[in-house]
C-alpha cells in the first residue's frame, strides 16, 4: 500500500472511532484498549528509509510483518528498467535452460533449487532481487531493539570514521593484509579511497578499480542480540568494466565509541 493510502486508512479509522464514541457504541475504555493493543503490536511494523518498488507502481515505506508473505508474491520493479519482466536464472544442470522469475518467492525457490545468474547481465539484474528479497526475509525475524548506539546521537553510513574498511569488497582475498580497525575515513585520509557521492542514506566510494554503493534501508534488531542494527543494500562494480554484483549487509554496533561490525 502507498504512503498516501496508509494515511487515508488511518484518517478513516480515526473518524470511525470518533463517530462510535459520539454515538455511544464505543466507550473511551474501548478506545484506550485499541490504542494499547496497537502499541503492543507496534514492533510488527517496520519503517523503511528506502522504499520498495513493485511493477504495479506501488511503493512501500511501512511494512507490517503480516504483509511480508503477500509482498513476496508481488512482481518487483527493476529500477528504471521498465522493459524487463524479471531476471533469467540458469538451470544448474543445463546452461541453455533458463527460467524467468518475477517475485521474491519465485526467486528464493529458484536459488534454493540451484538456479543461478549466469551472465554478467543476469548477475546485475539479480541484484534487485537480492536487495528486496533479502530485506523481506530479514524483516521476518527482525525485532524492536532494546538498546541502541546508532540513534542518539544518530550515526549511519555517512559517518566514515565508524565504517570498518573490511566492508569494502576484497576481490583479491587479501583480507589478512588489511590493518585491523581501519575505517573508511582512514582510507580517505591516506588518499587510497575516494568519496564519489553521499546523501542522507547513501554512500558511494571507489578505490583501486572497484566501486561500492551502500544504501541504508532499515533499522531494527536484525541479529537478535537486543541492539539496533542497520540493514544496507550493497552494490559493487568494476570501474570501467562490466562486473557488477550486490546483496544485503548488516552493520551492528554494540558500543558507544567503536566501529560498526559487519554481519553478512
Amino acid at each position: 500500500m502507498s504512503h498516501k493510502k496508509e494515511l487515508y486508512d488511518r484518517g478513516k479509522a480515526l473518524i470511525l472511532l470518533q463517530q462510535g464514541v459520539e454515538s455511544g457504541e464505543i466507550t473511551f475504555e474501548d478506545v484506550a484498549e485499541i490504542f494499547n493493543e496497537s502499541e503492543r503490536n507496534s514492533d510488527d511494523i517496520f519503517q523503511l528509509i528506502e522504499r520498495l518498488h513493485f511493477v504495479d507502481h506501488s511503493e512501500i515505506q511501512s511494512i507490517a510483518r503480516s504483509d511480508i508473505k503477500e509482498l513476496r508474491d508481488r512482481p518487483i520493479r527493476l529500477g528504471k528498467n521498465s522493459h524487463l519482466e524479471g531476471v533469467s536464472l540458469t538451470d544448474p544442470n543445463d546452461e541453455k535452460a533458463k527460467i524467468l522469475v518475477q517475485t521474491c518467492r519465485e526467486y528464493d525457490e529458484a536459488i534454493k533449487a540451484g538456479y543461478y545468474a549466469f551472465t554478467t547481465y543476469d548477475i546485475k539484474t539479480s541484484v534487485f532481487f537480492e536487495h528486496q528479497c533479502g530485506l523481506l526475509n530479514s524483516l521476518r525475524t527482525a525485532s524492536t531493539p532494546e538498546q541502541s548506539f546508532i540513534s542518539n546521537p544518530r550515526v549511519g553510513i555517512v559517518d566514515l570514521n565508524f565504517i570498518p574498511y573490511d566492508l569494502f569488497p576484497d576481490l583479491a582475498d587479501e583480507g589478512e593484509n588489511r590493518v585491523p580497525d581501519q575505517s573508511y575515513q582512514d582510507k580517505v585520509d591516506d588518499g587510497t579511497m575516494i568519496v564519489k557521492r553521499t546523501s542522507q542514506n547513501t554512500l558511494v566510494v571507489e578505490e583501486e578499480g572497484m566501486g561500492q554503493q551502500l544504501v541504508e534501508v532499515a533499522r531494527a534488531d536484525f541479529t537478535g542480540d537486543g541492539f539496533e542494527d542497520i540493514l544496507l543494500f550493497e552494490y559493487c562494480y568494476a570501474i570501467g568494466g562490466t562486473l557488477g554484483f550486490g546483496g544485503n549487509r548488516i552493520l551492528a554496533r554494540t558500543t558507544a565509541d567503536g566501529l560498526f561490525e559487519t554481519v553478512r
